[in-house]
């Protein structure tokens, strides 16, 4: 899943989103990537320059985007 949200260290990158997961019963497997997002920076994933974008209008923002499922056994 992609996820964008404000952050002031990559620890904060990855608490934040984790812990709101939590909420709905989920559990994160693993986090890659976590890094800022250059002012300039583009993407060829269109649902993604509408997630970042939707991120800098609202510091509080959690974005998160496609979701993948794995039953437990």
């Amino acid at each position: 899943m992609n996820v964008t949200t404000w952050a002031d260290s990559a620890e904060s990158a990855r608490d934040k989103p984790d812990k709101y997961i939590q909420r709905f019963q989920w559990h994160v497997i693993s986090i890659e990537d976590a890094r800022p997002v250059a002012d300039d920076e583009l993407f060829e994933d269109e649902s993604m320059e509408d997630m970042i974008a939707r991120t800098r209008a609202n510091p509080k923002a959690i974005i998160l985007g496609t979701f993948h499922g794995y039953k437990e056994e």
